[in-house]
């Protein structure tokens, strides 16, 4: 099975993001494949399992009200092809 978690944030700071990681690090412990797909102040990046978009101002509204953030994960799903999605903290 293929999981897709969508969050606002993807640092683990915060008790939804330490939820999510931990449940990341369990989904994947027991064979699944899981991606996560969030926004960050830092550089973003696109990889198989990741993909960070990144935001100078952290602003949780835009995740998904932003054409850019929309596309990204647009594109990411299609690649990762993820038969759950889980959306967190959004």
């Amino acid at each position: 099975m293929r999981v897709l978690h969508v969050n606002v944030s993807a640092a683990r700071g915060g008790g939804v993001e330490v939820f999510l990681h931990d449940l990341i690090a369990w989904q994947r412990a027991r064979g699944l494949k899981v991606a996560l797909f969030a926004e960050t102040r830092t550089e973003g990046r696109e990889e198989e399992e990741l993909c960070l978009v990144q935001r100078p101002e952290w602003q949780p509204t835009l995740l998904m009200r932003d054409r850019a953030c929309e596309e990204a994960l647009a594109r990411f799903s299609r690649r990762f092809r993820p038969d759950v999605v889980h959306v967190h903290n959004v």
